[in-house]
């Protein structure tokens, strides 16, 4: 690569970190921080590839050992995609405030975002679990607080002069806040609930989730199972993890379809 392409890659990579979307996803990871560490040391203690350990860990306390730290990793790498929509929607609402002066809230963004996730999850599906919130939703998570979050600051920008003729101004700060918050979290839930009935209807698929995890698999469908498809998927796993997204377990169905046997 000669000097003048390089310049022009280190221009489109510094352009793409100033955006406020990737500025937002890599303030939520720095903010989930504590939860994958506690997750991942609660993973390493309960599979310490040691023989003697296990056995040890086995019979400890009638075997409560292993029960303890199964409840510390579900509720972090098993929550994981919860997480990360609240930490991306507050990193992207705290952006918005130091660039342009905004006093939107956050709480108002981090709920909106929460209940589409939820939505575009499945959540009302009988077959809802966990492991529709762990790592695996990792890319739902990313897209939705985006979305949800920009949509609820739109709204909030678009309702602030109006809010002020309704509100009394002797009323609770906190109180004002929560019913100021209130119109666009509902805006933006219908829009997220439009959309999710929008894809379960045209493509006949449980949950928006669903359709993602199709997309995938179609994805991989093309072609016959070789390098050039092998080299495609470690390629995508790891832009996937570039961007903060558990790769690995994102295309988990795809591996054990394509590329197991």
């Amino acid at each position: 690569m000669d000097q003048k392409s390089n310049h022009g890659l280190n221009r489109i990579m510094k352009a793409a970190e100033q955006l406020t979307a990737v500025r937002a996803i890599r303030g939520g990871l720095v903010n989930i921080t504590p939860v994958l560490i506690i997750g991942a040391f609660a993973l390493i203690l309960k599979t310490f590839p040691v023989r003697a350990y296990q056995a040890f860990i086995a019979a400890f306390a009638g075997g409560l050992w292993p029960s303890f730290l199964d409840f510390i990793y579900s509720a972090t790498f098993g929550m994981l995609s919860v997480y990360m929509t609240i930490s991306i929607s507050r990193a992207y609402v705290r952006i918005q405030w130091s660039d342009r002066g905004s006093a939107a809230s956050d709480i108002g963004a981090v709920i909106a975002s929460l209940i589409s996730f939820f939505i575009l999850a499945g959540t009302y599906l009988p077959a809802f679990g966990t492991d529709c919130v762990g790592p695996k939703s990792m890319f739902l998570a990313i897209l939705t607080s985006i979305g949800a979050t920009v949509l609820y600051l739109r709204f909030h920008r678009a309702m602030t002069d109006r809010r002020r003729r309704y509100y009394s101004t002797g009323v609770d700060q906190s109180f004002h806040r929560m019913l100021a918050s209130l119109p666009p979290i509902v805006f933006t839930v219908l829009i997220f609930a439009l959309f999710n009935l929008l894809i379960v209807r045209v493509f006949a698929v449980d949950s928006f989730r669903m359709l993602l995890s199709l997309a995938f698999d179609r994805l991989f469908s093309i072609g016959e199972n070789g390098f050039v498809k092998g080299f495609f998927f470690v390629l995508l796993s790891s832009l996937l993890w570039f961007f903060g997204i558990h790769g690995s377990d994102t295309l988990e169905g795809v591996m054990q379809t394509y590329f197991t046997p």
